[in-house]
């Protein structure tokens, strides 16, 4: 199973222990298996996320994302564009910050070397700030890491996650 032109399993690390077995090809499972449950339950739910990236609509955004992302030329460009923002905020459970864009520029370009940056100040309160900023390194790495087509998988698979769990 694929999305976004990519294997579902290749996002989550790699595959050892549990992840491992849950990703294998297996056969039909007994409904007293609670391997087997949680198997098909990973799989009809990275279908249902799937079905909702290709709602229209969805689609729409996510390409728009994309096209934002792959253009930006610069670190500012990217976060002046609202196409780009919402997915990463929204994928990043921060959406609710949308329209904070002094505090998102702030917090996504923060030096991460010192622990008094904003990413860590705001960390605090919610983490996903930090780990955003962590994930997307834009101080130290500027675009690379962002426009890397993992991250802009990763980043549309989370947002269609949660316009799936709405």
């Amino acid at each position: 199973m694929s999305l976004f032109g990519l294997p579902i399993s290749s996002f989550f690390g790699q595959q050892t222990g549990l992840s491992a077995t849950l990703f294998q090809q297996a056969g039909p499972t007994s409904a007293g298996d609670p391997l087997g449950a949680l198997r098909r339950a990973e799989s009809n739910t990275a279908e249902k996320i799937a079905d909702k990236a290709d709602e229209p609509q969805i689609a729409r955004e996510l390409a728009r994302f994309e096209t934002a992302v792959k253009r930006a030329r610069s670190v500012d460009e990217l976060l002046r564009n609202r196409d780009a923002m919402r997915v990463i905020l929204a994928a990043n459970g921060l959406e609710s910050q949308a329209n904070a864009q002094g505090l998102v520029r702030r917090v996504l370009t923060s030096d991460l070397r010192n622990p008094e940056s904003a990413a860590f100040q705001m960390g605090r309160v919610n983490g996903n700030w930090l780990s955003t900023a962590r994930d997307l390194d834009l101080n130290r790495q500027g675009l690379r890491v962002v426009q890397s087509d993992v991250t802009i998988a990763r980043l549309k698979i989370a947002y269609a996650q949660t316009r799936w769990e709405e």
